[in-house]
């Protein structure tokens, strides 16, 4: 009471001044409470996205674990990439290797065939031989006998 007493003692300015600052206190007393009022709904909606955090986290988690095994499957697979082509590479080489090596032994094949007929023909031809000498032989036999007789 005391305090309201010497309100009355206040001049009209410093009256008017505590009202305007009453006013404003209040007023902000308002926007407070309304933001009070809304705080169990934010806490509400913070719980949530924290739980909603908390489940992309995991998600992400296992989407970057995924991520990594395949990764290292891609390496795997690039590897054994590289091994299959390596033996790819072999194969062809190995394949040039005999392609080359049939070449030859074809053309080993025809000298040795080409030979052959030139044998074939050179024995003909000696056969030939030796029956006109068989014949001149047996001619010049003829002969020494008739000339003995």
């Amino acid at each position: 009471v005391p305090q309201l007493v010497q309100l009355n003692f206040v001049p009209m300015s410093a009256k008017a001044e505590l009202y305007a600052e009453i006013g404003k206190l209040k007023s902000e007393n308002e926007t407070l409470g309304r933001q009070a009022s809304k705080v169990p709904e934010l806490e509400k909606q913070l719980k949530n996205a924290l739980l909603d955090s908390n489940f992309y986290k995991q998600e992400a988690e296992k989407e970057k674990k995924g991520r990594v095994l395949l990764e290292k499957s891609l390496q795997e697979e690039r590897e054994a990439k590289g091994k299959l082509k390596h033996g790819i590479d072999e194969a062809h080489k190995d394949l040039a290797a005999a392609e080359k090596q049939v070449h030859r032994l074809q053309s080993d094949l025809k000298f040795d065939k080409m030979a052959r007929e030139g044998q074939v023909k050179r024995a003909r031809i000696i056969e030939h031989e030796l029956t006109e000498i068989k014949h001149d032989n047996f001619l010049q036999t003829k002969l020494r006998k008739e000339a003995e007789h």
